[in-house]
């Protein structure tokens, strides 16, 4: 069963008191993969025909995304483990307002929509959204002929944007806050008569992401090619084949489930789906754990994690996986030493400032916590109260990444537990079936827990 977003979530307590555990052992699903659910459905919404999503990702910022495709014209039926999608085809995209909420990934790639289009397309958000960095992204889109009219400051959400239906064109991109404009533009350039060649002076933000976006392209039949250093990426025009997309299990939800098994003795959780050759960045996490002394074992559809007696400290550049850096640092909190997490530089404008709010969250539990622009260091210490509340500062990865710390510290209390529901609606059912939480009001309410 596809449970909605907020399915349950009304019967939470506010804040939710995680209890530590330990020897547990579980088989946890994970929902399909946020990142490729949005970038299919916007290929998808594209492609010359009918398409199928199989176990998409049900949460507000997938939902949020699929509206948006409706009201730009595909037909999207979107049904209990699938969603079923009739595209535009050479149609281009209708005249549209589209609230993408606190969604900077679905903001970003319907922006660039609209370059396929002569009708204008409104693009806008959250509070939050709008303070977060689009300026960048808006001048690329204005480089390949893009009419962009800022509403209200200029750089920033909302803002109308007409595209040209233009011929394709070469942009050369330096170091940007985000990668996701630069995805954005290689998913519709398929549809762009010229294509798009992309020449990178530097290195790209979060690479790791561009590659994620080539892949899935060339899965729905599109030729894109790119050199050995990856500094010059070219997507060639020609129509979105239709498919049949199954949607592999998310490694972003995944490694927290795996995370409080890491960091607690004699405890294993596996998590089916998910293999050691995945193309999703956290993957990287895993990793990072089995650094730090948990025990991985790998398979080709499968990962396991069991803690061991001691958690190693880290140094790690996380500049391919920065959203999972937020989990890795609360792990950090529990370490034998000081770790020093590198590469943070995209958390700061996230849907919270993520380095500012680990740095606050990781002191009330006792850390020694120095941080800069693009780093933080934890040295873990001993908390000095025994009940310790955390605010999650509206942020589904800080509420998530804190309630793992709380399996093995206990005493940790979650303020609005609900915003999980950006990207994970069944994590607080994964904590009930750890035992770090009281499941009945999840039941009570009428879910299964199944995402």
């Amino acid at each position: 069963m596809t449970r909605e977003p907020d399915q349950g979530i009304d019967a939470l307590p506010d804040p939710v008191p995680i209890t530590a555990v330990s020897g547990f052992d579980a088989c946890l699903e994970a929902p399909g993969s946020k990142s490729i659910t949005n970038r299919a459905l916007v290929l998808a919404a594209l492609a010359e025909g009918t398409s199928t999503l199989e176990y998409p990702l049900v949460s507000t910022d997938t939902v949020r995304m699929a509206i948006a495709m409706e009201r730009v014209g595909a037909n999207i039926d979107r049904e209990a483990g699938s969603w079923i999608v009739n595209g535009l085809g050479s149609n281009g995209p209708t005249a549209a307002s589209l609230d993408l909420g606190d969604g900077g990934t679905p903001a970003r790639f319907c922006a660039a929509l609209a370059l396929l289009g002569h009708e204008p397309i409104t693009v806008d958000g959250s509070s939050r959204l709008r303070q977060r960095p689009m300026e960048q992204g808006l001048r690329m889109l204005q480089e390949l002929g893009a009419s962009i009219e800022c509403l209200q400051e200029e750089g920033h959400l909302p803002v109308r944007i007409c595209g040209p239906s233009g011929s394709g064109s070469t942009l050369s991109i330096g170091r940007t806050a985000s990668s996701q404009f630069i995805s954005a533009i290689l998913l519709v350039a398929p549809r762009l008569p010229g294509g798009i060649r992309i020449e990178f002076t530097e290195e790209p933000t979060s690479s790791s992401y561009i590659r994620l976006t080539i892949d899935l392209l060339r899965q729905w039949g599109i030729t894109v090619e790119h050199d050995d250093a990856f500094s010059r990426v070219q997507v060639h025009p020609g129509p979105i084949t239709p498919r049949h997309c199954f949607i592999e299990p998310d490694a972003s939800t995944a490694i927290y489930g795996l995370a409080a098994a890491a960091i607690s003795l004699d405890s294993t959780v596996t998590v089916p789906g998910i293999g050691k050759d995945s193309l999703q960045p956290d993957i990287e996490v895993i990793r990072c754990l089995q650094r730090m002394g948990a025990d991985v074992h790998w398979q080709d559809d499968a990962v396991s994690v069991t803690g061991s007696s001691r958690l190693h400290p880290i140094q790690v550049d996380a500049s391919l996986f920065p959203d999972g850096a937020v989990l890795l640092a609360a792990c950090c909190a529990l370490a034998d030493g000081a770790s020093e997490i590198t590469g943070l530089h995209t958390l700061r404008v996230k849907e919270s400032d993520r380095i500012t709010a680990l740095h606050t969250e990781l002191e009330k539990v006792g850390c020694s916590v120095q941080s800069t622009d693009d780093s933080i260091r934890i040295e873990p210490g001993d908390r000095t109260d025994a009940d310790v509340m955390i605010r999650t500062y509206d942020d589904h990865r800080i509420a998530m990444s804190m309630a793992v710390l709380g399996t093995r510290l206990g005493g940790l209390s979650i303020e609005d537990p609900a915003c999980v529901i950006k990207s994970h609606p069944g994590f607080w059912h994964d904590m009930a079936t750890l035992g770090a939480i009281d499941g009945g009001w999840l039941y009570e309410a009428g879910s299964n827990g199944d995402t």
